[in-house]
């Protein structure tokens, strides 16, 4: 039994050990070799997100009644996220509820971010199953925006002005 308490303490120790390490190299530098303290608000003050998707709800309907948890990774999980145009936002707000900020919502059934309330965090950009989200600089171009041509063009955004990227 003390062997077992033993070997625990000592895997407990090298663990806090190594994560100690492990932060001290990670820690951004400075010329001066002081650490510089960043936040994701310094970083990124000149860029905004964007979503990469105009279809809403009237204009990419569900193919079929979704039961599951209602966000987007759940959804996606189990399918493509049950949406006419497999690559559109799926429409749950996953985003929205990363977002410190409160710069997303979700409005006819796609997300939107208002973008006086978007700090660049990035946030969002990471946890969309669809990497619908991009962070661009705030001083681009508005407007309907999709990340590829739709199958069909069920919404019509990324061939009627959209940039389909």
């Amino acid at each position: 039994m003390v062997e077992i308490i033993i070997a625990t303490f000592a895997f407990l120790v090298l663990g806090a050990l190594i994560g100690v390490i492990w932060h001290v190299m990670q820690k951004p530098k400075t010329e001066g070799g002081e650490p510089e303290l960043l936040t994701a608000d310094a970083e990124n003050a000149d860029l905004r997100a964007v979503i990469l998707c105009s279809g809403t709800i009237d204009e990419n309907p569900a193919r079929y009644d979704y039961k599951g948890v209602k966000d987007c990774l759940s959804a996606a999980a189990i399918g493509d996220g049950g949406r006419t145009c497999t690559d559109g936002c799926i429409g749950y707000g996953s985003c929205a509820a990363v977002c410190p900020e409160e710069a997303i919502s979700v409005r006819k059934g796609i997300a939107a971010v208002h973008p006086g309330k978007c700090t660049g965090c990035g946030l969002c950009v990471g946890v969309c199953p669809k990497n619908l989200i991009v962070l661009e600089p705030r001083t681009s171009a508005n407007g309907r925006r999709c990340i590829r041509n739709c199958p069909g063009g069920i919404c019509g955004a990324c061939t009627s002005g959209g940039d389909g990227k």
